[in-house]
């Protein structure tokens, strides 16, 4: 038993020390459109709340991000076969509190003894075997931020832009460097396209 807490203590211990985004994505593709066209596209970002140097990061991060995903960009509007809009954003954050339980030796669980004899002689010792559990409780608190991705897709036409398609990627967490989310939120629009909903989870690198 003992060797059983002491696993999930190191499992946790180590699982906490690796941080993690939940991505919650809702879609609007009516029409279910696949772009298989040749790739092209022109983005507007919205630079609103976005501080310069950030700002530039974010733009880098849109565009590798989007390269993975087959596109590249144009200079000109005129080239473009897609038209992206980006509008990130991040809430100034909301204090939870919550508690956490603290977990130590509540006792004994069992004994054993082992005797030895020697000649005329007998010796014993005991060995006990501590039990865990929750020996209390202590309070934190933890700033949780909203971060937000909306992003939509219009295509060229004969006589004026189509739009085919809306996402908005929210996830909330402690971490509050919206620049450092960004490929996890773009990336969690581009998985299932067609699907109206998502939840993802992802491992967040250093």
């Amino acid at each position: 038993m003992k060797y059983l807490i002491y696993l999930s203590l190191l499992c946790f211990i180590s699982c906490a020390s690796t941080p993690y985004v939940t991505v919650k994505v809702s879609r609007f593709n009516p029409k279910k459109y696949v772009m298989n066209e040749e790739k092209r596209y022109f983005a507007w970002i919205n630079k609103m709340g976005i501080n310069p140097i950030e700002f530039e990061s974010i733009t880098s991060k849109f565009n590798k991000q989007l390269r993975s995903h087959g596109f590249y960009e144009v200079e000109n509007p005129d080239d473009a076969t897609y038209f992206f809009s980006f509008n990130a954003f991040m809430d100034s954050g909301k204090t939870e509190i919550y508690s956490k339980p603290i977990i130590g030796q509540t006792g004994v669980s069992s004994t054993q003894t082992y005797g030895k004899i020697t000649g005329n002689s007998y010796s014993a010792t005991t060995y006990a075997n501590p039990s865990y559990g929750v020996v209390g409780t202590t309070v934190n608190s933890e700033t949780i931020y909203t971060r937000t991705l909306e992003f939509s897709i219009e295509r060229k036409g004969l006589q004026e832009k189509e739009a085919i398609y809306f996402a908005r990627a929210i996830s909330k967490g402690s971490i509050n460097d919206l620049g450092r989310l960004i490929p996890y939120l773009l990336n969690s629009i581009f998985e299932n396209m067609n699907e109206n909903v998502g939840n993802y989870d992802y491992e967040i690198a250093d």
